[in-house]
């Protein structure tokens, strides 16, 4: 990746931070619950068994009551551990909530003794975090690249991200290894990539 397009988006993912720092807490739970609603009735999330869920933190989208209906559905939840060493994103099942423990950069993951990984091949569907996004389904994520890495190996998880309605912008700067999205999910639009 050249220095010009790695500068471009560390100033795009600058701003979006502040963008989505803006929010009151109040607002991101209310956002954040209708989110959760039209996620409940996507026609692929009925139809998923396996689905892999960001577990959010800080200003995110939040989504623990989320993961916790999606447990109560008959549904295998599947939760990232992030591999700092290795710079990628492990998968393990989560069975309860209650066995997820602050782990690296503050994110819940599941506790040693409750970690199962098994291969991202399993997952139908994946719940992705980000920073910004674009109708087309491009994604701008935090710059480790976790997420595109996960993603390459395995691209056939339905992909849907969820985001608040400030954080979609015309367009989002990406690169040759940034993965698109199938849809896109915010409080007031659900954004169907063509071909999806």
């Amino acid at each position: 990746m050249d220095d010009e397009l790695l500068k471009i988006k560390k100033d795009f993912r600058q701003a979006q931070k502040l963008i989505r720092f803006g929010l009151s807490e109040k607002e991101r739970i209310e956002k954040s619950a209708v989110i959760g609603k039209k996620l409940k009735v996507l026609p692929e999330y009925l139809t998923s068994k396996n689905i892999m869920f960001y577990v959010s933190f800080s200003t995110e989208v939040n989504t623990h009551n989320m993961i916790k209906d999606c447990l109560n559905a008959d549904k295998n939840v599947y939760v990232p551990v992030i591999d700092l060493k290795k710079k990628c994103v492990h998968v393990s099942i989560l069975s309860d909530f209650d066995d997820l423990v602050e782990s690296t950069y503050g994110i819940l993951e599941p506790r040693n003794d409750c970690r199962e990984l098994i291969s991202s091949k399993k997952i139908d569907m994946i719940i992705v975090p980000g920073l910004g996004f674009d109708p087309q389904g491009n994604r701008i994520g935090y710059g480790a690249g976790f997420y595109d890495t996960l993603l390459n190996k395995n691209k056939d998880p339905f992909k849907v991200a969820l985001a608040f309605e400030c954080q979609i912008k015309e367009n989002v700067p990406t690169g040759q290894n940034d993965m698109k999205m199938n849809v896109i999910i915010t409080e007031k639009n659900i954004y169907r990539i063509r071909g999806s």
